[in-house]
């Protein structure tokens, strides 16, 4: 009987080359894959949106690039080289409320209800000789100001230098000497975007510091809409201002001054994070003419302006930012000296215009006579003017105090209204109303500060002397005929008794 016989072994050799080509075959396709996920890993990692590096994470490295401890310093250092030049403003006075009869529309008169006025907030101290800088809402109906300093809790008296309602600035000096003022910054070098500080004194609780950034810059919200010729080009924070704030100090981290809080934007009278600041190269300008003319010398360029809206840009084609010209009038330095109707002006002193807000900032650096290149765009081309600024009354020369006769009857200053101001008006008659005494008759009727009296009765009235002429010859009710700074027009009844 025979033995079974071995298996074929050409086909053992067939299944071995086989099975070796398999897995010949798996491994090549296997580095090729490997070799490809490398290479879109690579790609990854040089894309425009990640390094070309990749990040290896250190766990021991747990600090940012700025560490917490160095932002803490800088805004420590900050507070502390700012914080001892903001101090505590307080003003106070009596004041009386007009209190009206039941029956007055038939009977006249009524009473005065005398009542206390007490105003406070915060003020910086710039000026080693005891010039204390504030807002002009702080202390305008205040008859007598003290000032408390954070070193002590005596309260000084300070005299009121002087006051621009346009920029709601006011200058106080107290009589004290070797006092810490504060640095001075660059309002024109503050960016949006970088951190600041609010630091102010409100009811005398001794320093109080918030930080924030820059919002935005130029920006005008018509807070002082009842000021003639307004300039409003405040920087806007969200660094918290409240309420005894107002007057203190915004600061760069640098402990320099750069503004000075002013006001707030809310609906109920609460910081809700819109902070504005006037910008400290305009307060700078302020105080200057303050101490050396006892007023702030305002520059004009003596046309009528617009801003640029959607409607003019549409009408030119192209995106422009600038301020119109509407119209120049007749004589006028601006047209003599190439301004024309229709240009649109983009810069001045080199500086960029965008809106009337930061126009306004430029003309307010300035001073009447000075005279500064204009950048234009008419008829799509630029070209540059030279343009001599000139005071309210038209001329390029420094303004003169003007000539005021005080009324005896309504106890306020009275004097003839500036070209500019009847210009802005559209008035060609009316005397203006300054500086109301404590008690004053047309203050107590509401009347504020700078309003226009053209008219007593039907008698219009176009010289300061013929108000106590007129009104010495009356008695009983009386009509005051006025328009207001912000150009609202009002009629107010009074009443004047016999031996007044």
């Amino acid at each position: 009987m025979s033995s079974p016989k071995n298996g074929n072994p050409w086909l053992t050799a067939l299944l071995i080359l086989l099975l070796g080509g398999w897995g010949l075959t798996t491994f090549y396709f296997y580095q090729r894959l490997k070799k490809v996920d490398h290479q879109l890993a690579t790609v990854v990692l040089r894309s425009d949106s990640t390094p070309t590096r990749p990040v290896v994470w250190n766990e021991q490295e747990t600090a940012p690039p700025l560490s917490a401890t160095a932002l803490d310093r800088i805004f420590i250092t900050a507070s502390q080289k700012a914080a001892p030049s903001v101090v505590f403003i307080k003003g106070t006075g009596t004041g009386r409320r007009y209190v009206p009869w039941g029956w007055d529309w038939f009977w006249g008169g009524g009473y005065y209800l005398e009542e206390a006025i007490v105003s406070s907030g915060s003020g910086v101290i710039i000026h080693p000789k005891g010039y204390i800088v504030t807002n002009y809402h702080v202390v305008k109906n205040a008859e007598n100001v003290y000032v408390i300093f954070p070193d002590s809790k005596k309260e000084y008296p300070a005299h009121l230098v002087g006051t621009d309602p346009s920029t709601d600035i006011a200058l106080l000096k107290v009589e004290r000497d070797n006092l810490p003022a504060i640095p001075m910054g660059n309002s024109d070098s503050v960016r949006i975007g970088q951190w600041v500080l609010a630091i102010g004194n409100p009811f005398n609780l001794t320093s109080s510091v918030t930080a924030g950034i820059v919002s935005a810059k130029g920006r005008r919200i018509d807070v002082n809409s009842n000021s003639p010729f307004s300039i409003e080009s405040f920087i806007q924070t969200d660094a918290a201002i409240n309420p005894g704030n107002s007057g203190g100090a915004l600061v760069d981290l640098h402990g320099k001054l750069v503004g000075i809080n002013t006001a707030i934007l809310s609906k109920t009278g609460s910081y809700i994070g819109y902070g504005f600041a006037v910008p400290i190269n305009i307060v700078r300008k302020v105080v200057e003419d303050l101490i050396e003319f006892g007023f702030v010398q305002r520059a004009f360029i003596p046309a009528h302006f617009k801003d640029v809206d959607d409607d003019l840009i549409a009408r030119l084609g192209e995106p422009v930012q600038g301020i119109f010209v509407i119209n120049i009038p007749r004589g006028s330095l601006a047209g003599r000296e190439g301004l024309h109707q229709g240009d649109i002006i983009i810069a001045i002193d080199g500086h960029p215009v965008r809106n009337r807000a930061e126009f306004d900032e430029r003309l307010a650096l300035r001073r009447p006579g000075d005279r500064v290149p204009v950048t234009v765009l008419r008829n799509g081309q630029k070209t540059t003017l030279t343009l001599t600024l000139t005071n309210a009354h038209g001329q390029p020369t420094l303004a003169r105090p003007l000539k005021a006769v005080t009324s005896k009857i309504l106890g306020a200053r009275i004097r003839k209204p500036t070209l500019a101001e009847r210009e802005r008006l559209g008035i060609r008659a009316g005397v203006v109303l300054e500086k109301m005494k404590k008690g004053s008759y047309l203050r107590n009727l509401g009347v504020p500060e700078g309003a226009v009296l053209y008219a007593i009765d039907t008698h219009v009235i176009n010289d300061p002397e013929e108000v106590d002429r007129i009104l010495n010859r009356k008695s009983g009710r009386v009509l005051f005929k006025l328009i207001y700074p912000d150009g609202s027009i009002h009629t107010i009844s009074g009443f004047l008794m016999d031996g007044r």
